[in-house]
């Protein structure tokens, strides 16, 4: 069976003695091997593509054969492209299974082996592709393409080169190119299969979200459904456990509830609409705002080099006055703590507040003394005295006309800014008109709103609170009532019971009067109660008072030690009183002296009296000017308070907020209330 198989190795002369035809006689319609052919198995990837032929080849019939013959003898015919199987003549090619071309004609059937049966074809078909003749035999005169034309022709079981046979292939560059183009083709399958399981897993990715997506949903709706049952369950149970009352009174408070749903929808919608009012009007007061910035600022920009500094000047000297103010303002906080805890020291102690007034009295004394020292210790004579007086009299007018000028630029710049704002109160009047008027009830409202809502808690606690104690007045008061409209009945009729009635075992005792019997035993019983928690009460009064005599004998009890402690204080404050008296007489002789020296430096200066009081007089009225300029101060800082509308602006922001954050909390308890139903 292996001889029929077997091939003589291809012989190394160019063709055959009998015939002189080319290498590509009767090759016309053989195709090009395939890569399982060539180099060796098919990829994974393709042999699911490409099915294996399970056809066994037939043997052709003489007719066949001479068909074969006629169509050898044809010229032959090239590649029809890169890549592409050899052409055919229509009806003649037959396309080769997975391991190979099958023979086109007869002579290589009828002068090589025998056909192979179907169990022969299936060894043909597992035989490797190279044997080992074809493997070992050296290269000839064709070159590289001889192997694999031996393989070739022992696969169309033919001899090479000869004219019964195939013929040889040629393995040109179109040869090379058209496994190239096979390899690519198998590569393109397998990016194929490679991108339909990529979109497989992007269509799985995103059927997955929506599965999410829609699992997320239903467990949404599924809460609310859960929201749902449970209002229904409730409702069934109070419907089974009460009577058809309950069942009305239910009823009734679900169409109060929707009522009162209907009424907070209608408030809502209302406060969203007053705050869109509010929006508009803030946005109409911005955009004045700005207007008015911008005309300021042009104002400013129109304005001379010297105004421009003496305004930058100005507002520099605002900052610096406004940050002393503040820091003063802290220091004033500071020292007014000080001073009440001093004073609240002071009013508990009557010896400190004693030292306090002295001490004053001290400092003013010593402030005396020291300017009376100064005026003695001056060595000048009274002419040198009065010039110094003449010139520093001089220097003060100076000053008070300067300072007066400063006035009367200052109150020209308040009426010029008092102008400029009584005009533009003038054209805010004829911009806002009804809206101003709206904004102010709408203020007044919210602020109303804002108060209610601070003090709700607390005035219900206190009407809560109040309607408990009012209760429980009532029932007291009842409950006494009761008793002494009955009290005179209970002991007359406890009293002067029948004792045969007690005999429950006679038949002389009737139903309603054992009944009256028991009410009457019940309130006398009740009267016995109300006794025994009165003297409770009393018992425990007198427990708390016993705690407290007690209390106040352990107290008692240390007695001896208080007094130690209070003699020792005693001491001590006498011994500062008798030191402070000491001080006193001192201070009090020394007041003494200076008054005496004060008298005699009057007499001896004699005629200067009407200089000292030309110089108080002057003294009182620098005095009432710097009173006049700090008024006149405050009251410009007032009118830029007044004119400053940053503040203004910040508090209307805040009240938007404010507002703002009220109506999500209303929208948001609406929500909730609609979701718990």
């Amino acid at each position: 069976m292996d001889h029929q198989y077997r091939q003589r190795p291809p012989s190394a002369r160019p063709s055959t003695a009998a015939q002189r035809r080319p290498k590509t006689a009767g090759r016309n319609s053989e195709r090009p091997p395939s890569s399982a052919s060539s180099f060796g198995p098919v990829p994974p990837s393709r042999q699911m593509a490409i099915a294996p032929s399970t056809t066994v080849a037939r043997p052709q019939s003489r007719i066949g054969m001479v068909a074969n013959a006629i169509v050898s003898a044809a010229p032959p015919r090239g590649y029809s492209r890169a890549g592409s199987r050899v052409g055919t003549s229509a009806g003649v090619g037959v396309p080769g299974t997975a391991l190979g071309n099958r023979p086109l004609n007869r002579s290589t059937t009828a002068m090589g082996p025998r056909p192979g049966t179907m169990s022969r074809q299936m060894i043909a078909h597992q035989l490797p592709l190279g044997t080992a003749a074809a493997q070992q035999r050296p290269i000839t005169q064709q070159g590289v393409s001889g192997a694999r034309a031996a393989a070739m022709a022992s696969r169309m079981g033919s001899r090479m080169g000869t004219a019964m046979g195939g013929g040889r292939m040629i393995a040109d560059a179109n040869y090379y190119i058209g496994l190239l183009h096979n390899k690519l083709n198998a590569l393109e399958i397998e990016l194929g299969n490679l991108n339909e399981e990529l979109d497989k897993a992007e269509k799985g990715r995103e059927n997955l979200l929506a599965y999410e997506q829609r699992a997320e949903e239903q467990a949404q709706e599924l809460k609310q459904l859960q929201g749902l049952l449970a209002d229904y369950n409730l409702v069934i149970d109070r419907q089974n456990t009460h009577s058809d009352t309950n069942l009305r009174s239910l009823e009734a408070e679900a169409d109060q509830t929707a009522l009162a749903n209907q009424k907070l929808m209608a408030e809502v919608e209302e406060l969203f609409r007053e705050r869109r009012l509010r929006e508009e009007q803030l946005q109409e007061l911005e955009q004045r705002t700005e207007r008015l910035r911008t005309e300021n600022n042009e104002r400013m920009r129109v304005l001379e080099i010297e105004v421009k500094e003496e305004f930058n000047q100005v507002n520099t000297e605002v900052e610096s006055l406004r940050n002393e103010m503040e820091r003063k303002k802290a220091e004033l906080v500071e020292l007014t703590k000080t001073k009440e805890e001093m004073d609240m020291a002071l009013a508990n102690s009557p010896l400190k507040r004693q030292t306090m007034l002295m001490e004053e009295q001290l400092q003013e004394m010593r402030e005396k003394r020291a300017q009376i020292v100064a005026e003695l210790q001056s060595e000048q004579t009274p002419e040198e005295q009065r010039d110094n007086f003449i010139q520093k009299i001089q220097k003060d007018n100076k000053e008070i006309g300067h300072m007066q000028e400063q006035l009367q630029e200052i109150n020209e710049r308040m009426a010029q800014a008092q102008e400029e704002l009584q005009e533009f109160q003038n054209e805010f009047e004829l911009l806002a008109g009804d809206k101003s008027e709206k904004f102010r009830e709408l203020k007044t409202r919210g602020t109303q709103m804002d108060n209610f809502l601070d003090n709700f808690d607390e005035s219900k606690r206190q009407i809560e609170g109040r309607i408990s104690a009012l209760s429980k007045q009532i029932v007291r008061q009842l409950q006494l009532i009761s008793l002494n409209c009955r009290h005179g009945e209970i002991v007359t009729n406890v009293t002067g019971l029948d004792e045969s009635l007690l005999a429950l075992g006679s038949s002389a005792v009737s139903a309603d009067e054992l009944q009256d019997l028991h009410v009457r035993l019940q309130e006398e019983l009740i009267t016995l109660k109300q006794n025994e928690a009165l003297l409770r009460s009393e018992l425990s009064s007198m427990k708390t008072k016993q705690t407290e005599i007690n209390e106040n004998i352990e107290k008692m009890s240390n007695i001896e030690e208080k007094k130690k402690e209070f003699r020792s204080k005693s001491r001590e404050l006498q011994a500062k009183r008798d030191s402070l008296k000491e001080e006193l007489s001192r201070l009090e002789a020394e007041n003494e002296r200076l008054k005496a020296q004060i008298k005699a430096e009057e007499s001896r200066f004699g005629g200067g009296g009407y200089e000292m009081n030309r110089l108080r007089e002057l003294k009182s009225r620098v005095d009432q000017i710097e009173k006049e300029r700090k008024q006149l101060d405050e009251k410009l800082t007032e009118l830029r308070t007044k004119l400053d509308y940053g503040p203004s602006k910040q508090r209307a922001l805040e009240l938007r907020a404010e507002y703002n954050e009220l109506l999500i909390n209303a929208v948001l308890g609406r929500k909730s209330v609609g979701v718990a139903r």
